[in-house]
């Protein structure tokens, strides 16, 4: 199987976080681990990835803390595992907001195809959405390779649709409403995360990061069209639709990740 589909796997047993990673890695997933919930968070909030698989009794910050964390804010699927004893019933775990369960002991090949399956389901679900948009209004955001519908909450870059968090999402959208102007850090975060955000750059930073990865196209010559730039110490811009597409030089505005290739994430979080 070929994929390149990221799963970020949260388990507090290391041998079984091991050995999880070693099955999917082999089958083509890029696997990132960690032990515990709040190493849970941490992992998601560095890969954002496109399936979460979770422990049921993670003891740090407990499976549903995690659980419901995850889902406040992204719709990526997840996949609970629950101990056979003093586990939650299937109809909690879906309370949660899980979107499939397991009961231990788990059969790696049944894991597999659960995850497929949820990925499946995504993929389906995003083609759906954007076969519905071709026929559309004009979106919000088009420049012949970036499009962007606000309403529908559809992106796709070069006809393919870009998975976003409902986080990036929201940044995404901020930027396309003053697209071409630079839109300050304490705004963004403000409107995105709330008032008492205001003075967390660092935060906004992870999430335009990942924004950036997955809004960057490539151009002619050795570079990469970047859709997000930074104006050093002010805040972040969206390039207007009429701007010529070529490589770094933007004003200054390059914040040293646009032009360059986007360098891969460590494999795992060991």
């Amino acid at each position: 199987m070929v994929t390149s589909k990221r799963v970020l796997v949260v388990d507090s047993d290391p041998e079984a976080l091991d050995l999880v990673r070693r099955y999917l890695s082999v089958r083509g997933y890029e696997v990132h681990t960690a032990e515990g919930g709040e190493a849970g968070q941490a992992a998601f909030m560095r890969y954002q990835p496109d399936l979460v698989i979770l422990d049921g009794r993670v003891p740090d910050t407990e499976g549903r803390s995690l659980c419901l964390w995850l889902r406040e804010r992204s719709p990526v699927p997840i996949l609970v595992m629950a101990a056979q004893e003093g586990a939650p019933g299937p109809v909690e775990l879906l309370n949660w907001g899980a979107d499939q369960y397991m009961t231990k002991p788990v059969a790696l090949m049944e894991l597999e195809a659960r995850a497929r399956a949820l990925l499946r389901r995504v993929a389906l679900s995003e083609a759906h959405h954007l076969s519905s948009a071709l026929s559309s209004a004009r979106p919000d955001y088009d420049d012949g390779h970036l499009v962007i519908d606000l309403d529908r909450r559809l992106v796709t870059l070069e006809g393919r649709p870009v998975s976003l968090t409902a986080t990036e999402f929201k940044i995404l959208a901020c930027l396309v409403n003053q697209a071409g102007s630079v839109v300050p850090h304490e705004k963004l975060l403000s409107q995105v995360w709330g008032e008492e955000y205001v003075d967390d750059l660092a935060f906004l930073k992870t999430y335009i990061h990942h924004l950036r990865r997955k809004l960057t196209s490539p151009v002619e010559g050795d570079g990469a069209y970047s859709y997000i730039l930074n104006k050093w110490g002010v805040g972040y811009r969206l390039r207007a639709e009429y701007e010529r597409r070529e490589a770094p030089g933007d004003d200054g505005q390059s914040d040293g990740w646009a032009g360059r290739p986007i360098a891969p994430v460590d494999a795992s979080l060991r």
